[in-house]
């Protein structure tokens, strides 16, 4: 079975086309044509499935699923189908070895682990949220604790996405962070003291 990328060279030799121009021309339509693809799958999510779910949350009674949709948990989620879309079919639209192809996939995967940085960073304060709304004559806070794990999370999530960048090992990016982790737990201190003191008074 061709692929998209070898179809479109064929046809584009039948037309008589320098090869100095067909390899230009050829990345510079399949790369619209994926431009396209991404933008109508990103309409279809999000006019399918969260406008679905968002329709579902109007209907119950709970908390929960009104703060995933007001934190945007939901919305960073349904934004990973496209890109995954785009990077599972990419090898029937591209031949082995193309560059580009490895270029978009990249993007692909960190456009992903973007998106799920932002979810995760989402459901924490959603988590916050629904904490404070249950504890509202509770004088302590977990607002220092909250802080911290969103701290933790883009940070986790910026080594990940150099990683996939520079082609490298997540842990061989960690283990040279010694000292950047004990910077953190200096600068954040406070606040750890802070929890760890208002819950030893339980």
């Amino acid at each position: 079975m061709k692929n998209l990328d070898t179809w479109l060279n064929d046809l584009l030799n039948d037309l008589h086309i320098p090869r100095v121009f067909s390899g230009l021309l050829d990345e510079f339509i399949l790369i619209i044509f994926l431009i396209i693809i991404a933008m109508l799958l990103h309409y279809i999510s999000k006019g399918v499935i969260l406008n679905a779910f968002r329709k579902f949350t109007k209907r119950t009674h709970f908390r929960w699923d009104d703060l995933l949709v007001q934190h945007k948990v939901i919305t960073y989620l349904v934004q990973i189908i496209p890109a995954a879309l785009i990077y599972i079919f990419l090898p029937f639209v591209f031949s082995e070895g193309r560059k580009i192809s490895e270029l978009i996939q990249k993007v692909c995967v960190l456009y992903i682990l973007f998106s799920i940085i932002l979810a995760l960073n989402g459901f924490i304060l959603a988590l916050y949220d629904n904490y404070e709304l249950r504890h509202e004559n509770d004088t302590r806070s977990i607002k220092g604790f909250i802080q911290v794990i969103q701290i933790l999370i883009f940070f986790i999530g910026a080594i990940i996405m150099i990683s996939v960048l520079i082609n490298k090992s997540p842990t061989t990016l960690l283990a040279g962070l010694g000292a950047s982790v004990a910077i953190l737990s200096f600068i954040f201190k406070d606040s750890l003291t802070g929890l760890l003191a208002g819950y030893s008074y339980r």
